[in-house]
C-alpha cells in the first residue's frame, strides 16, 4: 500500500502521527490488544480529537486486514458505524485514524471496570444503535458486509452514548454482543482463579434459557429493574442470534424492530410503574407494566423468529 492509493479519506505521514501521539508516549494510550495500542491524539493542530491505532509489526492482523479496514470504512457512512479519518503507511507502519470515542467501549461499562453500570435502558439503545449499524452493513450498504466479530470491546459510544460499531475485518468470531449486555460478563468467562477452566457465555446463555433460569445469567444490577415482557424479547433476540443453525437466526431488519418494542416496553420512570418496588409480584392490570423478580426470572415462551433463508445465515 502507497500513499497515492485512492482511498476516500486522508493519509497521514508517520511524522504527523507522532506529533499526534507525542511519538507515541504511553500516557496517550486508551486501549491494547492483539493488533497493538490505540493512542488518543489531537490532529488539526490539536482542534480535533482522534483514535490511533498502530498495528505492531508481530501482529498476526497484517497488511490484508489492514487494507480491508481501509477499503471497508472509507466507503462506510452511517451514524452508528465509527469514522475513519484517514491511515498512515509510512515507513512500513499500519496505522488508523478515527473518531475520538470519549466514552470507550460498550465493555468498559459492563464489566472489568470501575463506571456505574449502564441502565437497561441505555443498553437497549446502545444495542438498537449497534444493530441498526449492522442492519446498514448487512443491506444498505453496497452489497452486504459481515463484521464477523460482533462483541462488546467492537462497540464504542460518543460522548453523547451513540453506539458505534467498530473494527472490520481484523478478527473473526460469534455474535455475543447481545448477551453480553444481558449478563454483564465476557464471552468467555473464566471459572476460577487458575483460569483453568473456560465457559462459553452464549453456550451458557443458551442452556439456562432452555431451563427457564434466567435469574442464572442475568446482570444482578439490572434485577427487579426490567419489565417482564421486555426481558422476554430482548433474551428471545439475543438467544436466537446464536443459534447454531443459520436458518434459525433473525435478519438485521428483525433483530432491531424486535429490540425497538422491547425500549418501548420498558418502563421509563419509577414514578409511573414502581419497577423496584414491586419486586416479585405479578400484575394483572393491563395498565402496568409487569417487573422481572429479584429472585427469580422466568422466561414466557414465544416464537423464534426468522427470516433467513440462506443456510450461511447472516
Amino acid at each position: 500500500m502507497t500513499p497515492g492509493a485512492s482511498y476516500l479519506c486522508r493519509y497521514f505521514s508517520l511524522a504527523e502521527i507522532k506529533a499526534a501521539t507525542k511519538n507515541f508516549n504511553d500516557t496517550f494510550i486508551i486501549g491494547a490488544g492483539g493488533f497493538g495500542n490505540v493512542y488518543k491524539g489531537c490532529i488539526d493542530g490539536g482542534a480535533t480529537p482522534v483514535a490511533i491505532k498502530r498495528l505492531k509489526a508481530e501482529s498476526s492482523q497484517g497488511a490484508q486486514e489492514f487494507k480491508t479496514e481501509i477499503e471497508m470504512l472509507s466507503q462506510l457512512r452511517h451514524r452508528h458505524l465509527v469514522s475513519l479519518i484517514g491511515y498512515c503507511a509510512d515507513k512500513g507502519e499500519m496505522i488508523l485514524v478515527y473518531d475520538y470515542m470519549a466514552r470507550g467501549t460498550l465493555r468498559d461499562h459492563l464489566y472489568h471496570t470501575n463506571n456505574p453500570p449502564l441502565s437497561w435502558e441505555n443498553r437497549l439503545q446502545v444495542c438498537i444503535g449497534a444493530a441498526q449499524g449492522l442492519q446498514y452493513l448487512h443491506g444498505g450498504a453496497k452489497g452486504t458486509i459481515i463484521h464477523r466479530d460482533v462483541k462488546s470491546t467492537n462497540i464504542l459510544l460518543d460522548d453523547k452514548w451513540v453506539a458505534k460499531v467498530s473494527d472490520f475485518g481484523l478478527s473473526k468470531g460469534t455474535t455475543t454482543f447481545l448477551c453480553e449486555v444481558l449478563c454483564a460478563r465476557p464471552a468467555v468467562i473464566h471459572t476460577n482463579e487458575t483460569e483453568l477452566y473456560q465457559v462459553n457465555l452464549a453456550e451458557w446463555a443458551k442452556c439456562c434459557y432452555q431451563n427457564g433460569e434466567l435469574d442464572q445469567i442475568i446482570d444482578p444490577s439490572l434485577r427487579g429493574k426490567v419489565a417482564v415482557e421486555c426481558l422476554n424479547i430482548f433474551t428471545e433476540v439475543a438467544i436466537s442470534c446464536i443459534h447454531d443453525d443459520g436458518t434459525e437466526r433473525p435478519s438485521m431488519n428483525e433483530v432491531v424492530r424486535r429490540l425497538e418494542i422491547a425500549l418501548e416496553l420498558h418502563p421509563r420512570t419509577k414514578e409511573n410503574n414502581n419497577c423496584t418496588e414491586r419486586i416479585g409480584e405479578i400484575e394483572t392490570s393491563d395498565s402496568e407494566q409487569n417487573c422481572a423478580p429479584n429472585d427469580s426470572i422466568q422466561y414466557i415462551s414465544g416464537t423464534i423468529f426468522s427470516e433467513i433463508n440462506s443456510p450461511r445465515g447472516r
